[in-house]
């Protein structure tokens, strides 16, 4: 079995306040929030500034004192109670303000608070019972312990085209008398559908049922890690559970990559594959780990077992040609005859298509890159790399405007912190 291993490094105030106008005491609370400056306000008139949510509290209530609740501080209020960790009640100072109501059931869903949530969705349900994102909530929150009120509240989540799919997958799953089961298979639902604070209430539910239920515990482990949390405790209970299941493993080796441990994730993967070596998505992985780590021969090696289990799967084809036209690994010697195959089976595909181009454009045959990664923009012109690639090809060519609004638009599609998006922006800083 191969190794992973690698020399690469891995990378009481309130008199005051009568007489401090208005916009002081805002800018004051601002400043908290935002936590962009450390600069005293003042000092003449304020002796002191807030420098915690609580002292920012003391200023609030006391402008309140003299102004009255208005809209605006109510927000600043329920901000600063966000800051102290709590979630109710922030509504007490208007019933009727449905924003502080969504803070409220967001903040409570994000934190695992299920009473606190689904007192806040009924109250939003209340106000506006046509809301079909607050029904939606509410009918996954329900689906565990009353089924029948929750298909009630995904059938008006229904209206919602891009809620249907999931009200719809999650409706049947209702009729199921077991609720272990049910919780279960909800819980996939709700994973496939990135739904994951309600995918880990679910398998949480699961659990609390059945501590041995490893398959659960696998995908809470995974749950955790994509909402930012940690995984790890899950997955390797459900290693410990069961050892011979590959999907743990899995899902240990993502774990390992978020915390950018690539020897640890590979040697996951590499464990993963020994239990199911026929499962070309854990061969993808390990193909993935080696680029990261970078080893070229290791990488192309592990692309090639990955197609050879699937060889109809455009997605491997796509990394396979997209790892040659990136790296220009041996792009000559066996690279573009690869990208040039996949291209001849999937000719419609715009991330095939650049990578064609950019293949092109490596080997010094920009202007006949330039057709193929033409289709590719405007094919999807939200793709970063293809519209970094084209304005490469631009560049070369010689329409520096071309490419610099290429490089603008895949930063506009990608930000500056991801690949692609943040190469447009070093590009673009030469041109200027």
């Amino acid at each position: 079995m191969t190794s992973l291993t690698t020399n690469m490094p891995i990378p009481p105030i309130r008199l005051w306040l009568h007489n401090l106008p208005r916009l002081a005491v805002a800018l004051l609370v601002v400043m908290l929030i935002r936590s962009t400056t450390k600069d005293r306000i003042a000092p003449q008139r304020i002796p002191t500034s807030p420098t915690t949510p609580r002292d920012a509290l003391i200023y609030l209530y006391a402008q309140a004192d003299v102004e009255g609740w208005t809209a605006e501080t109510r927000q600043t209020y329920a901000a600063l109670r966000y800051q102290l960790g709590e979630t109710a009640p922030l509504t007490i100072l208007n019933p009727q303000d449905s924003s502080l109501m969504r803070q409220q059931a967001a903040a409570a869903i994000h934190r695992q608070e299920w009473a606190t949530a689904r007192q806040s969705l009924q109250n939003l349900v209340a106000l506006d019972p046509s809301d079909t994102q607050v029904n939606f909530q509410l009918g996954l929150l329900l689906a565990i312990e009353s089924p029948a009120s929750a298909d009630e509240y995904l059938n008006v989540a229904l209206r919602d085209a891009q809620l249907a799919p999931i009200a719809r997958a999650t409706q049947p799953l209702l009729t199921i008398a077991d609720t272990e089961s049910r919780c279960r298979q909800l819980g996939f639902v709700l994973l496939s559908a990135d739904q994951w604070a309600f995918a880990e209430y679910v398998y949480s539910q699961v659990i609390d049922l059945n501590p041995q239920d490893w398959l659960s515990l696998t995908y809470r482990g995974y749950i955790r890690d994509q909402r930012g949390g940690n995984g790890l405790s899950d997955l390797e209970t459900a290693i410990g559970l069961n050892p011979t299941g590959a999907l743990p493993f899995y899902f240990l080796g993502l774990h390992w990559r978020l915390e950018e441990d690539y020897q640890a994730a590979g040697d996951a993967f590499m464990s993963a594959h020994f239990l199911d070596a026929a499962n070309p998505a854990i061969t993808a992985e390990i193909a993935a780990t080696f680029r990261q780590l970078g080893n070229n021969d290791q990488t192309a090696q592990w692309l090639d077992i990955t197609v050879g289990l699937d060889e109809d799967n455009i997605d491997w084809l796509r990394l396979r040609a997209a790892f040659y036209a990136d790296t220009g690994y041996l792009l000559e010697e066996q690279g573009m005859a690869y990208i040039e195959d996949a291209y001849d089976r999937f000719p419609d595909d715009p991330n095939i298509a650049a990578s064609l181009g950019y293949a092109h454009h490596r080997l010094d045959n920009s202007r006949t890159a330039l057709a193929y990664l033409e289709f590719a923009r405007d094919a999807d012109p939200t793709d970063a790399r293809n519209q970094y690639y084209y304005g490469l090809v631009m560049l070369k060519l010689g329409n520096t405007a071309a490419a610099q609004a290429a490089f603008y638009a895949a930063i506009d599609s990608a930000g500056t912190q991801t690949s692609f998006g943040f190469l447009a922006d070093r590009a673009l800083s030469t041109l200027s």
